[in-house]
């Protein structure tokens, strides 16, 4: 038989409508199929199902994981019942395709290999299936055979609820002493070799790029470095990994049990689940090599996948809401001592800084004042006075030249007229122009008059 009937036999597989006479397709379909396959393809493929659904056990040999919520066991009158998630849509297929079932358990609650777990039951043919979610592995292919897939598994991070400001940001969160110093390194280095490549580029290249400084490619390769930080601290000493819809049952029976016990809102949300996952698996059920059971299984496996029943069973017991989500949002706190820590610091390490840098000022100038004056010391210090200069005796005052705005007016003092306004003596002197102009004599605002050379 070919790939492709194969394929087409899957096909048939998941069709939810079978003709009477064994065609596994549609007219519809059938037409779309080109006419050189039909008698080929249908001929193989319509004893092949017809074969498996006359086939089909009436009680199937199971095994499954102790695996709660997901799939279990109990003991019932003496025997072996299925419980759990997967037991749910099991128990639809019995009641569609009436079975009966008989369960097995591992000898070891694991998945094992070709010799033990539940692989090695469906590997060594002991069970018909395996009726739990069973991660899809691609070790496994070649021990077991997966049915279609039942959902995706989540496995996430249960952590105390990590510290963080008040404003959303801290900073110097997260990062510590070490971080610094590799911050610091990487800066140092990968700062100027950014500028030097820039540099080479520059000169190879003929277009005209902008030429940065050293200095910006290390504040480009500083900050670069700091977007990678986060204004969290995800300081804990313990951490849980598990499977998300688990972790998070977890949350909301702990969340539930802290308001019966009457504790305040702000401390109910002790832990959080990390955002995002580590690990994304498929599920699916599993059956041995060769086996013709999932033929049939697969094709209301399918229906219960798409239309959202798989989904609905698995996260029924949980919250409609996310519970104690890492960004509580609008749930607001005061702000705590704690919060302001950072604030201290930074302010304390500023007020520290410039009190260093104002005595070093001090010091420095007064140390430049004592070296200057061991200096001028050394040289010797000497004050020059100047002058004194005896006054001129009254005749010699009297012949002193005028300043020079009043020359003129001694060259034409034989000229001039004396007259007495206002009870003081003034010379009326006429000037080259023709102006008159008043000069004192005999007071003592004369004397402002005398020039001295």
């Amino acid at each position: 038989m070919t790939g492709f009937e194969l394929m087409l036999i899957e096909i048939c597989s998941i069709l939810q409508n079978v003709t009477s006479n064994n065609s596994c397709l549609p007219s519809q379909v059938k037409k779309e199929i080109p006419s050189r396959y039909d008698d080929q393809v249908f001929s193989a493929v319509a004893p092949y199902l017809s074969e498996t659904r006359n086939n089909f056990p009436t009680e199937l040999r199971i095994t499954t994981l102790q695996d709660p919520p997901l799939s279990g066991t109990k003991l019932v009158n003496g025997s072996l019942v299925g419980v759990g998630h997967a037991f749910y849509i099991f128990n639809l297929m019995q009641a569609k395709l009436n079975f009966t079932y008989k369960i097995i358990l591992p000898e070891r609650n694991i998945l094992g290999d070709e010799s033990s777990g539940v692989f090695g039951l469906l590997y060594t043919k002991q069970v018909d299936m395996a009726v739990a979610f069973l991660p899809v592995l691609s070790e496994a292919h070649n021990t077991v055979k997966y049915g279609t897939y039942l959902d995706e598994m989540e496995w996430t991070i249960l952590m105390k609820r990590p510290q963080e400001s008040a404003t959303g940001s801290g900073l110097l969160a997260p990062f510590d002493t070490t971080v610094w110093i590799l911050i610091l390194i990487s800066v140092i280095i990968v700062g100027p070799t950014i500028y030097i490549l820039i540099y080479i580029r520059s000169k190879i290249s003929q277009e005209k790029s902008e030429r940065y400084s050293v200095a910006t490619c290390m504040w480009f390769v500083y900050g670069a470095l700091l977007k990678q930080g986060s204004t969290i601290s995800p300081v804990t000493d313990k951490m849980f990994l598990g499977e998300k819809h688990f972790v998070q049952g977890l949350i909301f029976y702990d969340y539930i049990d802290k308001s019966h016990k009457g504790i305040d809102e702000g401390k109910r949300c002790t832990y959080v689940i990390m955002p995002g996952h580590i690990l994304l698996k498929r599920r699916a059920f599993a059956y041995p090599l060769g086996s013709l059971i999932n033929v049939v299984m697969d094709k209301h496996i399918l229906a219960l996948v798409e239309s959202g029943i798989v989904k609905y069973i698995t996260t029924a017991y949980l919250p409609g809401t996310e519970i104690c989500p890492l960004n509580l949002g609008s749930k607001e706190r005061q702000l705590r001592n704690s919060d302001l820590t950072m604030t201290y610091k930074v302010v304390f390490i500023g007020f520290t800084v410039a009190a260093v840098a104002f005595l070093v000022e001090l010091l420095y100038l007064c140390k430049c004042k004592k070296k200057k004056k061991k200096k001028n010391d050394r040289l010797g210090r000497t004050i020059h006075a100047l002058p004194m200069y005896a006054a001129a005796p009254p005749s010699e005052f009297l012949k002193r030249s005028p300043p020079p705005q009043y020359q003129k007016v001694a060259e034409h003092q034989e000229y001039a007229k004396k007259h007495v306004i206002n009870g003081r003596d003034y010379y009326v002197v006429i000037e080259q122009h023709g102006d008159k102009r008043l000069v004192p004599a005999r007071t003592p605002s004369a004397l402002l008059f005398q020039y001295t050379a």
